[in-house]
């Protein structure tokens, strides 16, 4: 006599939906539903009627791509490292606001790290966002001071470095606007 354990009971999971699943439901093969669902240079060559087949059963069936396979052959992540010393202060928090906002509408993912004033933290979050495939940094106020192997903006850079776009705020400008602005307002009684 043998022993069968028995399989615990367990939330029931559906079936993850490929693009051979796709393939195998429209009657295609899947290189035609991935040029169809990756609007790839091949899929020109694909009826639009067909298209929109492969499209709508997409959607039906819940088809979700797998990121890491899509990233491996597109050599692409579509992630930006932001490398900040706080963000609890309202500065930090716009900037990275609209950074957020930017990077959402072009369909881009950030990673935001806070060093903290720790310049040994700052090399070590560098290279963990490194690792994980960022393909640009931006640095808000945060002073770097050696050049990185990927395309960096310093937003409020405090020093020059070789290859870092450096976004420099006029901070004397700023202030000569704003109180240029409160005097042509005039005294809050004459208004």
């Amino acid at each position: 006599m043998t022993y069968t354990p028995k399989k615990k009971p367990g939330p029931r999971r559906e079936p993850k939906v490929t693009l051979k699943t796709i393939a195998e439901y429209l009657g295609l093969t899947p290189g035609t539903v991935s040029a169809a669902l990756n609007n790839s240079a091949a899929a020109r060559s694909i009826p639009e009627r067909t298209k929109k087949r492969i499209l709508t059963a997409a959607k039906d069936l819940d088809y979700r791509p797998n990121y890491f396979a899509r990233s491996l052959r597109l050599q692409r992540t579509y992630t930006i490292g932001v490398i900040a010393e706080e963000i609890g202060d309202a500065y930090g928090a716009m900037v990275i606001s609209g950074i957020e906002e930017y990077l959402r509408q072009h369909n881009f993912f950030f990673l935001t790290v806070i060093h903290r004033h720790d310049p040994k933290l700052l090399q070590t979050y560098a290279q963990m966002l490194l690792t994980r495939g960022v393909e640009g940094f931006i640095t808000l106020d945060t002073s770097i001071s050696e050049k990185f192997q990927i395309p960096a903006v310093a937003v409020s850079g405090h020093e020059q470095v070789d290859g870092v776009t450096n976004v420099i705020l006029d901070h004397k400008l700023a202030a000569r606007l704003a109180l240029t602005h409160l005097i042509d307002l005039g005294p809050v009684g004459a208004r």
